[in-house]
């Protein structure tokens, strides 16, 4: 899974893991999942339902078998030059 992440100042704390095409975040303790395995390719998902607030992802796609997803990653007061940068990071699992 490629994730594309785009930062936002925040003081909230992120962790992201994958298992096939299960997405799972846990922002400041709470967790949700989001499962893409239904997806076909040249299919969009875009305004997901989640007890994640904020909720950092923004959509998720599928191009010639791989899964690409937008999200949100989140940098506090003090972050290095490389967390405040667009970034693509290849998520296995």
């Amino acid at each position: 899974m490629k994730v594309i992440f785009t930062p936002q100042r925040s003081d909230c704390i992120m962790s992201v893991s994958v298992k096939e095409d299960v997405l799972t975040i846990e922002v400041d303790g709470i967790i949700d999942s989001f499962d893409f395995s239904m997806l076909n390719d040249g299919d969009i998902a875009v305004d997901f339902v989640s007890v994640l607030n904020p909720n950092p992802v923004l959509s998720a796609r599928k191009e010639l078998g791989e899964l690409i997803v937008d999200m949100i990653s989140f940098y506090g007061k003090n972050a290095q030059e490389s967390e405040i940068l667009v970034r693509e990071v290849m998520l296995n699992g």
